[in-house]
């Protein structure tokens, strides 16, 4: 699995869903082209929402998120956090992360020695990098509509998405 195919997973698991919301409400015979970029900001949206998910799952700490992390790892699911991280190993660190890939709950040693792996990769900032990319897909979309509660809604949620992975920028290397 690569990047291409992660991407692909986010499309079609939560992407579209936030597509399918943000176009409900647009007439697509009499507007075609609010419907078409609604239809945008939603997959914008959607999947900026699904890879700060994935990042906070590995970089989050559970008593914030309200959930446990590394729950991914431990079910064997491959996202992007993941493969940024492995990318940058050496053979015996990738090893003994792939071990983890699966094997249900990660324990305290195991979910240490992933926050280290991920502590000295560069995935901190290739997902910054890439979150940052979709909310300027979406704030482009939105900065075309007309001045609203609603636009200044949207405006903020996109920049929560990231502000919320991220808190104040990403990790510094």
């Amino acid at each position: 699995m690569d990047e291409k195919d992660c991407l692909e997973i986010i499309v079609s698991k939560t992407a579209l869903l936030f597509e399918a919301a943000a176009i409900l409400g647009a007439d697509r015979k009499k507007n075609p082209g609010l419907h078409k970029k609604l239809g945008g900001l939603g997959r914008s949206i959607g999947t900026a929402y699904q890879i700060a998910d994935d990042w906070l799952d590995y970089a989050g700490a559970a008593g914030t998120l309200g959930k446990d992390t590394l729950n991914d790892l431990s079910e064997g699911k491959v996202t992007l956090p993941l493969l940024c991280i492995r990318r940058n190993l050496g053979k015996n660190e990738r090893l003994a992360l792939d071990s983890l890939i699966g094997k249900g709950k990660i324990d305290p040693s195991a979910g240490a020695l992933v926050k280290r792996l991920l502590d000295k990769s560069p995935a901190g900032t290739e997902m910054f990098r890439l979150l940052k990319s979709y909310e300027r897909k979406s704030l482009n979309i939105i900065g075309g509509f007309p001045e609203s509660s609603c636009k200044t809604s949207l405006q903020n949620l996109s920049l929560y998405i990231t502000e919320r992975a991220f808190f104040s920028g990403p990790p510094v290397k």
